[in-house]
């Protein structure tokens, strides 16, 4: 039990962190902050619960993200008419040195979008068009037009962005982690997954002791069976 405990704090300690960034990406998933609340909640235990069928082959953070996707996809089946409160990508909470940002931050909400959930959120081409109600080509062409535009304004301000993928995931991801008013209360969260995590662990914990109870109960049939046989045996 205590081995559980302490494993489930230290996952609450890796996610901690990244806290601000997991909820912008569970928000730019289903456009709603409600919604966005309840994905991170749910997505950020079921990782947990799951964690030793992905950890080998991602890491904490691609994990987490994969079930942000995973869940906010499901939320928005089970409420598809949740009222919109994405309003886009802003400069605030950011210093001046970011060029990229600064350059989406003037682009439609639908273009911040899609650039945020391909590169802050890892989600490929099909996955986003899922989310946009559109074709994954539509959506490599609105990214590949996207990146030229990001490509030649960077050049021309002498920044070193490539490879362009690793260079703009750093720059979404900063901005998803970044400090303001809106982030959700990570000390608040963290504490509803220890206890919601810590949940799961009792009806295992009883099925656990209920199967050592039965254990424990065929053994001893099994050895009153023993000396029965040989108490007979001895007889004949």
């Amino acid at each position: 039990m205590s081995r559980s405990n302490d494993a489930i704090r230290a996952y609450a300690e890796r996610l901690q962190p990244q806290i601000r960034l997991f909820y912008r990406a569970a928000h730019a998933v289903t456009g709603n902050r409600r919604l966005a609340e309840r994905v991170l909640s749910d997505a950020a235990l079921n990782a947990y619960l799951n964690r030793n069928d992905w950890r080998e082959r991602m890491s904490f953070r691609e994990g987490v993200l994969r079930a942000i996707w995973t869940e906010g996809r499901e939320q928005l089946k089970r409420e598809p008419e949740a009222d919109w409160d994405w309003t886009g990508m802003t400069r605030d909470g950011l210093g001046e040195d970011r060029p990229l940002i600064a350059m989406l931050a003037a682009q439609p909400p639908e273009v911040q979008r899609a650039m945020l959930l391909r590169y802050g959120c890892s989600l490929s081409a099909k996955e986003i068009a899922i989310l946009t109600d559109s074709t994954g080509e539509q959506v490599r062409e609105l990214l590949s037009r996207c990146q030229a535009r990001a490509e030649r304004e960077l050049n021309a301000r002498g920044e070193n962005f490539k490879p362009f993928e690793r260079y703009a995931a750093r720059e979404f991801r900063a901005w998803m982690n970044r400090e303001n008013n809106e982030a959700i209360d990570a000390g608040y969260f963290l504490g509803v997954f220890e206890r919601d995590a810590m949940g799961t662990n009792r009806p295992r914990r009883i099925a656990v002791r209920i199967i050592r109870w039965l254990l424990a109960v065929i053994g001893s049939l099994a050895l009153a069976v023993g000396v029965w046989l040989i108490a007979v045996l001895m007889e004949m």
